[in-house]
């Protein structure tokens, strides 16, 4: 088992309340109110800034030429990605990309990025990478479930929220999804298990920060 693989084992009794929040239960069906879904855009819209200031201390940190490189086509690809996606579905709210980036960050998004950030800043290099990639990593579990279970019921078709289970679930994402389980492994290839253990303790809080952040897109607070 990879690194990347047993983080994501470890964190399984966390994101398996992912795949039954009710905001991506709803998403599935289609009927998540679109109100809901907007807050969310514009609270992930904040996000990806400063998530991109996480990869941008890990960057700087790097010591190594090929990781330097790594993460910063990472952050680019993720950044271009999900920017189109949420530009999109913005405009047909009526919000330009600059007006969600004036609107107030909520608790659950703060949080998380306030620990993203301090993670990054004052620990390694690996540090702040394992604080960035539950995001990453969950995003394509989440878009592939979202998939496979709107397919079985029946309510993928003329289906609103059909263009982000595509995104989170396609052949773009799943690249990013791939290369973020390499660069984790590449970066703790030779870890100490005391290592390992604070990077899996990382994860674990970031993931928690994760299922918060759905919440908090569910009941607007």
């Amino acid at each position: 088992m990879t690194f990347a693989e047993e983080l994501i084992s470890c964190s399984q009794e966390i994101w398996q309340d992912y795949y039954t929040h009710p905001f991506i239960t709803e998403m599935i069906d289609g009927i998540l109110d679109r109100e809901k879904f907007c807050l969310y855009l514009i609270q992930d819209t904040l996000y990806l800034i400063d998530y991109a200031k996480a990869y941008a201390h890990a960057f700087i940190k790097a010591k190594d030429v090929p990781v330097m490189r790594r993460i910063f086509v990472d952050m680019s690809l993720i950044h271009s990605e999900e920017d189109m996606m949420h530009i999109q579905y913005l405009k047909e709210f009526g919000y330009t990309e600059e007006e969600a980036l004036r609107c107030r960050q909520l608790p659950g998004c703060r949080d998380y990025i306030n620990f993203m950030l301090r993670t990054a800043s004052e620990g390694t290099m690996e540090d702040g990478i394992m604080s960035v990639l539950p995001c990453a990593l969950s995003y394509y579990h989440i878009g592939c479930r979202c998939l496979q279970k709107a397919a079985e019921k029946g309510t993928l078709e003329n289906n609103y929220f059909r263009g982000w289970i595509d995104e989170y679930s396609g052949e773009s994402y799943k690249n990013v999804y791939d290369r973020s389980c390499d660069l984790c492994n590449i970066i703790t290839k030779d870890s100490t298990e005391k290592e390992k253990k604070r990077y899996r303790e990382i994860f674990l809080e970031s993931s928690r920060f994760e299922l918060g952040f759905w919440d908090m897109a569910y009941n607007g607070k």
